[in-house]
């Protein structure tokens, strides 16, 4: 009998999800929401182990907030899977819009008022 019940656990232990089974799902499905995909299976493994640094970030700060010492939570984003000076060159800065290459621009013309022929020789100011 306890042979049967020893071989029941490991084959219910051997059913079982492991953490990264769990973590691969929430990366694919986070993939999936975001339009994301990778060139190569390097390059999304990196991706993935930056995820995962990511992840554990935000749910450091939630559970700090949760005890009250933010007032704000995080939650991932399209941006989860970006080094932090990846995200800074890619948002933080000026973008200048491309020039019009087809008019050219002229300096601006002084356009004097109709009624300005004559000034008055004294203005009283009162």
């Amino acid at each position: 009998m306890r042979n049967i019940l020893l071989c029941f656990f490991f084959l219910y232990c051997a059913q079982a999800i492991t953490f990264f089974d769990v973590v691969l799902e929430e990366w694919q499905t986070w993939q999936v929401a975001n339009l994301k995909k990778y060139d190569s299976h390097t390059e999304e493994k990196f991706r993935l182990k930056i995820f995962m640094e990511n992840k554990g970030k935000v749910e450091r700060h939630n559970r700090q907030a949760q005890q009250g010492k933010h007032t704000y939570f995080m939650q991932m984003n399209k941006y989860g899977d970006l080094l932090h000076h990846e995200f800074r060159t890619m948002l933080n800065g000026y973008k200048q819009r491309p020039k019009n290459q087809t008019s050219k621009y002229e300096s601006a013309t002084f356009l004097r008022n109709a009624h300005t022929d004559r000034l008055p020789a004294k203005v009283d100011w009162r």
